[in-house]
């Protein structure tokens, strides 16, 4: 059977409820800023679960703007909204403490890669209590900031080494 070198996590919905917990709030404060200038929020708020498959969920935004000619300040409004700052009250998975300590405990080396605003990221990983395990300097929090590059090559090849 072959060693494990290492475990390579993301973050959002692997080690929390990022859907649940944070997603679904954020789509439905875009969707109440969206909502007056055209459809009720909650048809808003399925469009962009479904957009956002393809398009990610800024580019849902936009796309919305867009179908239905709300001016772009309402948009960027609504972008806002979504992407405000700080991060909510968030707690991880069950299994996921005793996990890393186990992890921990066998020497497994271990680290996330993860892909948004770094901030909000360092942020979500502290509201996570997860701070003891994934740190920057240590090498074991690798931080994707999607708005300067959209693809993750270079970190992923960086998790690799």
């Amino acid at each position: 059977m072959p060693k494990i070198k290492a475990v390579i996590f993301d973050l959002d919905d692997t080690l929390f409820d990022c859907s649940g917990q944070l997603t679904a709030p954020a789509r439905r404060r875009a969707a109440t800023i969206l909502a007056p200038q055209a459809e009720s929020a909650d048809k808003l708020c399925t469009l962009q679960t479904e957009l956002a498959q393809n398009l990610g969920s800024t580019g849902a935004i936009q796309e919305i703007g867009r179908r239905l000619q709300i001016p772009s300040q309402t948009v960027d409004a609504a972008l806002q909204a979504y992407n405000r700052p700080g991060v909510e009250p968030i707690h991880p998975f069950p299994d996921v403490p005793p996990t890393l300590q186990e992890l921990r405990k066998r020497g497994y080396p271990f680290l996330v890669v993860t892909s948004g605003h770094p901030q909000r990221q360092r942020e979500k990983i502290q509201r996570l209590n997860l701070h003891t395990y994934f740190q920057e300097d240590q090498g074991t929090l690798l931080l994707h900031d999607d708005r300067a590059t959209p693809h993750k090559d270079n970190i992923l090849r960086l998790a690799l080494q």
